[in-house]
């Protein structure tokens, strides 16, 4: 970011962008936020700031849809792609890494978010065959997650591209 004032905002606007996407009606696990999670290290230099993006509009966003037991592992989940991402950036990122890290966030918030759900009890016997059926249960939601978050990542990669090629945001304007 060129200065202060622009990335705070980018990051304003973003936040509301996917507080929006979140609050209004879409289909189950279909949002813009793991996208943005995998893109705002490529965006904002600082690590922490790319990390607070998506972290912020999940807090601004469930102070409207209200939080659950196991929103600490959703949160860690974001944040460890966007530090996965962080680190990806480092070496060139081309399309197939993109979708790389695609593949990898969506499955490890997958993972790690499912594994939650079991682990915190009620809904599943604490035995393998209870963790294997809450991960089964989940399937069907981790099609949206995964579109989602392509069709984002896309979206947000294309238009800072499209914003670059066009020196849209030039020192001159």
């Amino acid at each position: 970011m060129k200065n202060s004032k622009t990335m705070l905002v980018s990051f304003t606007s973003l936040v509301a962008f996917l507080v929006l996407a979140r609050v209004i009606p879409h289909p189950p696990n279909f949002s813009p936020v793991l996208g943005m999670a995998i893109f705002a290290p490529f965006l904002f230099r600082d690590l922490f700031v790319a990390i607070a993006l998506p972290l912020a509009a999940m807090v601004v966003s469930n102070l409207i849809l209200g939080f659950h037991s196991s929103m600490f592992w959703v949160f860690l989940s974001i944040a460890l792609i966007t530090c996965g991402a962080h680190w990806a950036k480092m070496y060139a990122p081309t399309l197939m890494k993109t979708a790389g890290m695609v593949v990898a966030g969506t499955f490890s918030f997958f993972i790690i978010t499912n594994f939650a759900v079991w682990a915190m009890g009620g809904l599943y016997p604490m035995t393998l065959e209870g963790l294997i059926a809450c991960y089964i249960a989940a399937i069907p939601f981790y099609g949206n997650t995964l579109l989602s978050t392509a069709l984002f990542s896309a979206l947000f990669f294309g238009i800072a591209k499209w914003v670059d090629q066009n020196n849209l945001l030039a020192a001159d304007r």
